[in-house]
């Protein structure tokens, strides 16, 4: 009585523990493939933001070639304000010397006038009639009033002379200062159009330094969300092959085997009905066990047979639990046997997923578009019961075909063929 009541708990726990952990695992697996969603559907709204601001960048770039061509125009023009300034500065020493050289002579002309007016003074009108009454004879006369006429016109020319002096020193002084103010207005120029090189350049800077900023933050935001979609993938991975290994161990919903022993699992028909199954010619009956899909359709390259090989998803080296066979999705699939459906439903790794007990062992069906049977469902050799597809962890529509022998992988193809 006892014994009776631990086995009694022992079922009460075993239950208890299956129906937690069976949504645990599949709630996990529904926030990994959530978490991969997300983190793809960010990854690509910051990539698509980053091919905006590259497309920004490349407008910036073409403002910064536009201050580019302004810089080489204003760099020309102060290179021009060099010469300009150069040639300005050689022209006024031409001037100061020629000044220098009109101050000297206009000093000469004043001192010639001062000693002309010195002479003047001393001996005033007197002195040219006393001149011209010493004369001794007519054309001495004339002689002398010539030369009185010369020496007044000589006066008259001393004194415009030193006013045309006078005048072309004011206006060499007047262009001296002109050229000064002039070479101050360049080199004011020249100041402002530095200063307008170097704010180009300083904006030229900015622009390219908060863009490149803006692309940085935005590309480690890529590989942020690169990473948890990795990492929950990753993750997807794992469970997938513990799936596959607790399966390979016997650990399997709805394996019963043949001594009825096991787990049934509790998987319901989640795939739903096949409205529009294809419609595949039923093999005849045979006494073992028929192929569970059109003739056409087997296993062709090594890696579709059962055993070792490289997985087409993970690229790593895995234990394969069957043969595959690639057929178009919505094919239908057969019971290769009498039975009885032992599970009907999604089987992590194997998605959409219907196991059969038949005679000899329990055939494992995975990857379907749809299930049209139920769990504890009675089928006959022959019966449709799915349809190919590519649920799970897959990479196109084909049928997994399994087979186990007292919860024990076996070799399909040695008991059943084509």
């Amino acid at each position: 009585m006892k014994k009776k009541s631990i086995f009694s708990l022992t079922l009460v726990l075993l239950f208890f523990i299956s129906a937690v952990l069976s949504p645990v695992y599949a709630e996990s697996e529904e926030e990994l493939q959530k978490k991969k969603a997300e983190a793809s559907q960010k990854k690509a709204e910051y990539e698509y933001q980053i091919d905006m601001k590259q497309n920004t960048a490349e407008g910036i770039e073409n403002e910064i070639n536009k201050a580019e061509e302004k810089i080489k125009t204003i760099t020309d023009k102060v290179n021009a304000f060099d010469g300009q300034i150069s040639e300005i500065n050689t022209n006024l020493e031409a001037k100061n010397q020629q000044l220098a050289g009109t101050q000297a002579k206009q000093a000469e002309q004043e001192k010639d006038l001062e000693e002309r007016l010195r002479v003047m003074y001393m001996f005033g009108n007197e002195g040219y009639a006393s001149v011209l009454f010493s004369s001794t004879s007519f054309t001495d006369f004339i002689a002398k009033a010539d030369m009185i006429r010369l020496i007044a016109q000589a006066d008259r020319n001393v004194v415009n002379a030193l006013e045309t002096t006078a005048k072309q020193v004011k206006t060499q002084q007047e262009e001296i200062k002109a050229d000064k103010e002039q070479l101050e207005s360049l080199k004011q120029e020249q100041e402002i159009a530095l200063a307008s090189q170097n704010d180009i350049r300083e904006q030229e800077k900015q622009l390219l330094a908060e863009n490149q900023h803006v692309i940085n933050e935005l590309q480690a935001k890529v590989e942020a969300e690169q990473a948890i979609y990795d990492a929950a993938d990753d993750e997807l991975a794992r469970l997938a092959v513990q799936g596959e290994n607790e399966i390979g161990q016997g650990n399997v919903p709805g394996n019963t085997g043949e001594n009825g022993e096991g787990n049934e699992g509790t998987g319901d028909n989640n795939g739903g009905g096949n409205e529009n199954p294809v419609p595949d010619p039923r093999p005849a009956p045979s006494a073992g066990l028929i192929w569970p899909i059109s003739s056409e359709y087997h296993p062709v390259e090594w890696d579709d047979m059962f055993g070792d090989r490289i997985h087409p998803v993970y690229g790593t080296w895995t234990w394969h639990s069957g043969c595959d066979m690639a057929a178009p999705g919505g094919t239908s699939v057969w019971s290769p046997g009498d039975g009885v459906v032992t599970f009907a439903g999604w089987n992590g790794g194997y998605g959409n997923c219907i196991m059969i007990a038949v005679d000899g062992g329990t055939v494992l069906f995975g990857h379907l578009s749809s299930i049209d049977v139920s769990k504890g469902q009675s089928v006959r050799q022959g019966q449709h019961v799915g349809a190919v597809g590519t649920t799970g962890t897959s990479t196109g529509n084909h049928l997994h075909l399994s087979f186990l022998v007292n919860g024990n992988y076996v070799d399909p193809l040695s008991y059943m063929h084509w």
